[in-house]
């Protein structure tokens, strides 16, 4: 499950299969430091920090509307 998010959903994951191998490892780590999808994944992982930071960061963020909702209903 935590594996569909982070690469299909999210987009800043890379799977790699169950029964793991010295150089299905190195071959991912490879494609992650210099490959096409490892800039792609770092920009989605940038995207996500900023989206993130927005919401918790603001008075107005998602976030933080979200639990004074939740404190004003507890309370």
């Amino acid at each position: 499950m935590n594996c569909k998010f982070c690469c299909d959903e999210w987009g800043v994951g890379m799977e790699i299969g169950g029964d793991v191998k010295r150089e299905e490892v190195e071959a991912v780590i490879q494609e992650l430091m210099d490959g096409e999808k490892g800039k792609k994944l770092k920009e989605k992982g940038g995207k996500w920090q900023r989206l993130a930071k927005e919401a918790t960061e603001y008075p107005s963020g998602s976030s933080n509307v979200s639990f004074e909702t939740l404190v004003n209903k507890v309370l």
